[in-house]
């Protein structure tokens, strides 16, 4: 749906809503993060809303981001905020297949700063006490060791940092699939796939 707002502009009013977006927006395109330069790129370039009419999104300056016309043309979900989510996902993809390769979830936490640490611990008794003093956490956290009644394996629940979570190849090799962009929406939307089971 057109914007009232922007149809309402003359150009000079639209041209200082762009340099005040740009301003905000630290000179980058909302979606792709790539350098914008209003004069090189002046015919090149959009106002749209971040959020969509459809999604509640309000047709005022409040609501409006700077974005290259090929990026936002080509965006994947209707909502900006999703749209850059989801662009950047695909320049992970990108930088994966250049490789010869698959995007996996190692790929992801690396990029976030993931994955940097292997977690030291050590066992006392039917406890597991281990520190995250590479990021200066140096505290010692126990945690109970649980064992599954049909496997006998042994397991534990704790909250990690970032920093610490890995993705293990061997024992799950999956790729991230071409449905992700749809997760991704669903997440953002407040839907999670991925229903967990609290432990009282």
């Amino acid at each position: 749906m057109a914007s009232s707002y922007l149809q309402s502009l003359d150009e000079t009013q639209r041209k200082n809503l762009e340099k005040e977006l740009w301003a905000i927006q630290n000179g980058k395109c909302f979606i792709s993060n790539e350098p914008i330069d209003l004069e090189i790129h002046q015919k090149a370039i959009d106002i749209d809303h971040v959020i969509p009419f459809k999604l509640g999104g309000k047709d005022d300056r409040s609501n409006f981001a700077l974005a290259f016309s090929s990026a936002n043309r080509s965006k994947q979900d209707s909502d900006l905020n999703v749209a850059r989510v989801i662009h950047h996902f695909y320049r992970i993809k990108g930088l994966a297949e250049s490789k010869n390769r698959s995007p996996n979830l190692d790929d992801i936490l690396q990029d976030k700063g993931g994955a940097k640490f292997p977690l030291e611990f050590k066992r006392v008794g039917n406890q597991l006490q281990f520190s995250f003093s590479q990021i200066n956490r140096s505290e010692i956290n126990t945690v109970p060791i649980y064992e599954d009644k049909s496997s006998k394996s042994e397991y534990f629940f704790a909250l990690l940092p970032i920093e610490y979570i890995r993705h293990d190849k061997v024992i799950n090799p999956r790729s991230i699939g071409k449905n992700v962009t749809g997760l991704i929406s669903e997440f953002y939307k407040g839907n999670p796939q991925l229903l967990l089971h609290l432990v009282g």
